[in-house]
This record gives C-alpha cells, structure tokens and sequence, in this order.
C-alpha cells in the first residue's frame, strides 16, 4: 500500500507520458488518461477534486468485494490517524479499480461539509501530517493482516464518538446527547478491545484504571504551562521564545526537562494569580518525588470516584435512567482516557505484531521508575546521558 498525502497535485499531471517518473506511474495514468477522475486544478483560482492518493494492492484475488475490501483499509488507516491527530475526513471520495493492469470500474461519492469550516486548510494540514506519520506502519500491518473484528469493531465506536467534537463539527455546539453518548460508546469501545484481548472486561477497566493516576499528572502539567503562556504582562520577547520551544515540531529534548528547567521563566509569565500556588505546585512535582507522590496519591482516589460515578451513569444511560447533565459531563474526561487508552493500545500490539495482553499491561519505563521513586527531571536526564554515551561509544 501507499499513501501519498502530498503528491496527488504533483503526481496526477505528471502521470502523463512526459512527465516525471515516479513510482506506480504507469498505474495512475491509465486511470486518469480519460481526464475525468482524480482532477487536479490546473489555474490558482480552480479547486481540485483530490488531494491526496492512496493505492491498495489486494495482490490476486477478485474484482467482486474488491473496492469494498481497499475502502475499509483506506478508512481504518484515515479513523486511526485523525483519531490520535485530529484534522478533518475528506468529503470527496473518488475511487479506480485495476484489474491486471487495465482500468475497471471508478465511482464518485461527495458529502458536503454543513458544519465544518468551508476551507479548513490547517485541518486538512493535520490530516496530512497525521496520515504521514501513521499511515505507512498500519498499512504495513494491514498486508500482514486484515484488523481484526473486534478492534475493528472497537475503533468504529470510537470514530463515532469522536464525531460529534470534530473539526468536521466545528461550527455546531455539542449537544447534551452528544456529550452523554461519549460514556456507553466509551464503555463499549473498552469492551470490544477486553474481547480483542481474550480479556475479561472488568480486568480490562482495571488494567487501564492504573494508568490513570499518571497520565493525569502529565496531562495537567502540561495544562500549567499552557496557561502560563496565554500571554501578556509585557515581556513579549521572552513569552515568544518560550513558545517557540514548546511548540516546535521538532525538540531537542524531553518536554518535561524543559518544564523543570525554566520553571521560574514561565511562572513570571503567569497571569492566573489565582492558580498560580497549584502552577507552582505542579512545576515543583517534576523534581521532587515527594510532591508527585502526594499528587499522584490524590489522583489515584479521584480515579476510584470516577470509575464508580462512571459505571453509575453508564448503568443509568443504558437503561434510559434518568442521570443529571452535570454528573455525566463530570465523568466524560476519565471514560475518554479509558476508551482512548484501550484503543491506542490494541492498536500499537497490532500494529507492532504482539500479544495484546501484554501491550495492555506494560508500564512505560518512566512510569516504572517514578513508581519506584525517581523523579521525573532526573529520570529524563539519566536517560539523554545514557543515549549520548551510547552514541559516543559508537563512533
């Protein structure tokens, strides 16, 4: 399989004989040769029909069922990437068969995009960056092997639930039905993914439960420094360039190193005077093990509250029980980080070919060493002098 999120308004003109070379070339004019599918804007103020190409070679095998086995594969590889990345689907869809070699059937399917942004191009941007990042490993495993039925199954419930809070929904508000469906399509993804595994359910909710106490640790100390960069306060120069490292695509170590390090910088840019104790307070925790340790502690009982209001609201959701707005929105934050994580993970066993079980079991290694008392800064710095002394020792 490729996939070429880049290349189609290159690839398409250059398809013709005179053109370029490139890979698959030959392939691509003969179904392009025709001048109606996979149109290409030719003058800057026409739009094109595509934007990016994939081929799917199903090897030998038949034409019927053909175009709907490549059209389940191109979808899981666009639900995983824009599941873990965000951006927007594609609302025109064009499709070619070839048999042989020779042109055979082609199709035309258009949705309008009603609730989205008329020309989204930094979404259409992250769907791309998305697909180049995760695209090439799925489709590796997808020739290995067709996903699975029931992590099939679990990453459609999951592409619906996310629905509702897409780019692709932008200008319409979450409705109180949208934000309630998240916890039963929650649960169920966890529970087609236990199914997956040859896990029982509850192990499964538990396993995931544990995980919780540090993800949400990590989650808010990076929502401490995102609100001490909202800006203001005069010193522009020095909010710009600590933006510029947080931001760039491209660090040069570990985000939490940099947190520990220019800890004081970032509390000066704070605004919020009101949170500035639990900013601080979280700064601290990421070297003293002490303060993650109490942090931890505290999160680790609101995630016992959580899963127990959570299995409540679920219970009532299903059975058409009468639940307040306010107690299912409380709980949404903890059953997405349960779906998501179960998700993300049978995927990465599938994707790295090995036993689920064991892939939603593992600990990270810097949640193994903080457990046993390291603290997050000298873990990481343990960490980089490990690797330049092993990149040392190679040369």
């Amino acid at each position: 399989m490729s996939v070429k999120p880049d290349q189609a308004h290159w690839a398409v003109p250059n398809a013709e004989p005179e053109g370029q070379d490139f890979e698959h070339k030959a392939e691509l004019w003969e179904l392009v040769q025709g001048g109606y599918l996979f149109q290409v804007a030719k003058l800057v103020d026409e739009k094109s029909d595509v934007d990016f190409l994939v081929r799917v070679d199903l090897g030998e095998t038949t034409a019927a069922g053909a175009f709907d086995r490549a059209v389940r594969i191109v979808n899981t590889i666009l639900n995983i990437s824009i599941h873990n990345s965000g951006g927007i689907r594609p609302h025109l869809a064009q499709h070619g068969l070839l048999c042989s070699g020779q042109a055979g059937s082609s199709s035309f399917m258009v949705s309008r995009r009603e609730t989205g942004f008329p020309d989204d191009h930094y979404g259409a941007g992250i769907t791309t960056k998305a697909i180049q990042e995760h695209g090439p490993r799925i489709a590796l495993a997808l020739a290995r092997e067709e996903l699975p039925r029931f992590l099939a199954a679990a990453l459609e419930v999951r592409t619906t639930a996310d629905y509702p809070f897409s780019r692709d929904m932008a200008l319409r508000k979450p409705s109180e039905a949208d934000v309630s469906s998240v916890i039963p399509l929650s649960d169920r993804v966890v529970q087609h993914v236990a199914a997956h595994a040859a896990l029982a359910p509850n192990d499964l909710f538990h396993m995931l439960g544990e995980r919780w106490a540090h993800a949400r640790w990590l989650a808010d100390v990076q929502r401490a420094v995102h609100m001490c960069l909202l800006g203001g306060g005069g010193q522009d120069e020095l909010l710009n360039e600590l933006r510029r490292v947080w931001f760039t695509n491209n660090p040069s170590r570990p985000w939490i190193l940099f947190v520990a390090d220019r800890s004081g910088d970032l509390l000066s840019l704070c605004r919020i005077e009101s949170e500035r104790a639990w900013i601080r307070r979280m700064f601290a925790s990421v070297s003293d093990f002490a303060k993650y340790h109490a942090l931890v502690e505290y999160y680790t009982a609101e995630g016992v509250v959580l899963e127990a209001r959570r299995r409540r609201v679920r219970n009532a959701l299903a059975h058409g029980n009468p639940a307040a707005f306010a107690v299912v929105e409380s709980v949404r934050e903890y059953a997405e980080f349960l779906s998501g994580s179960a998700l993300n993970l049978a995927v990465e066993s599938y994707v790295e070919g090995t036993e689920p079980t064991a892939t939603l079991a593992k600990r990270t290694d810097e949640f193994t060493a903080m457990q046993a008392g390291q603290d997050a800064a000298s873990y990481w710095r343990a960490r980089l002098t490990a690797k330049a002394s092993t990149s040392a020792d190679s040369l």
